[in-house]
């Protein structure tokens, strides 16, 4: 075999390494990702489980998926728990890696390696069931309510400062927040009272038109939504939006600095070129995402 030979079957070799090593790796990553996967839905079809077994049955009382018309239309709880030391009402949502939360934020972002999604906070969404439920409820005793937002136990949270009535964290860590709230303030016949008037709403809200929703805030929801942010957080998820949008048609490869945007130098000819494909797409302006169940 000449020189030529032999270098061509060294590339060839060399070649097929890198073909077996690109599968392997994305092999791995699918794997996963699939186990993750899996292992967040296996939490959260045993968190109802794990709440009747470990909350005594003579002070909390659990409900699921009980269907709420808010001042934005209708929304689902996935959990409200009603307790003599108040109410819970728990989030859960399956999201990977890493979170970036804030209290007063209704948008909040989840990461998968660069790529940045925004998504309606948890949180905020339960502080409105909350609200609503005490509508429901419309009693003049003070009681304690406490929003909860629940994300797989692998998950990584970046917080901003909370509450000490608001939960954020994983699945391993939640049931602690509840068993802390230790000060009794309903009777047996209140908490029972409470439940049999929600199940009773929520009956009646499914079979209820949905509402239109308001094209602001609703000014209810102002004493714990940030309303600046709340304008900026609409505003940076339409960017983000258009800027996967843009990358998409331009088949661009962008780096990390691009994701910020606005934020780097680097990121402005992206989102230059991601306004001006949006623009010429489409000039219908959508709002922030709700939640969809």
């Amino acid at each position: 075999m000449d020189a030529q030979g032999i270098q061509e079957v060294a590339l060839n070799v060399i070649f097929g390494l890198i073909i077996v090593v690109l599968a392997a790796t994305l092999f791995r990553d699918v794997y996963k990702k699939r186990k993750m996967l899996k292992t967040a839905r296996a939490e959260e079809d045993s968190m109802s489980e794990l709440l009747e077994e470990e909350l005594p049955e003579d002070k909390y009382v659990v409900l699921e998926q009980k269907q709420l018309m808010t001042k934005l239309g209708k929304s689902r709880a996935d959990f409200i728990i009603v307790s003599v030391y108040g109410i819970f009402c728990l989030e859960f949502r399956m999201f990977y890696k890493f979170i970036k939360a804030d209290e007063k934020k209704q948008q909040w972002f989840r990461y998968m390696g660069l790529k940045r999604t925004p998504f309606t906070s948890p949180l905020w969404q339960s502080k409105i069931h909350l609200y609503t439920l005490k509508e429901v409820i419309g009693t003049d005793k003070d009681i304690p309510c406490f929003p909860m937002a629940v994300f797989p136990s692998f998950d990584k949270i970046d917080e901003a400062e909370f509450a000490p009535t608001s939960f954020v964290g994983t699945y391993e860590e939640f049931l602690n927040f509840i068993d802390d709230q230790k000060e009794e303030v309903l009777t047996v016949e209140e908490v029972q009272a409470i439940v049999r008037l929600i199940e009773a709403y929520s009956d009646k809200v499914e079979e209820m038109d949905n509402i239109t929703p308001p094209t602001s805030l609703p000014e209810e929801y102002r004493s714990f939504t940030d309303t600046k942010t709340f304008i900026e957080d609409a505003e940076e998820a339409r960017k983000a939006k258009e800027l996967e949008e843009a990358k998409e048609m331009l088949g661009d490869d962008l780096d990390e600095d691009d994701e910020e945007i606005d934020e780097k130098e680097s990121g402005k000819e992206a989102s230059a070129k991601a306004h001006t494909i949006a623009d010429e797409a489409s000039a219908d302006k959508k709002e922030p995402e709700k939640k969809a169940e």
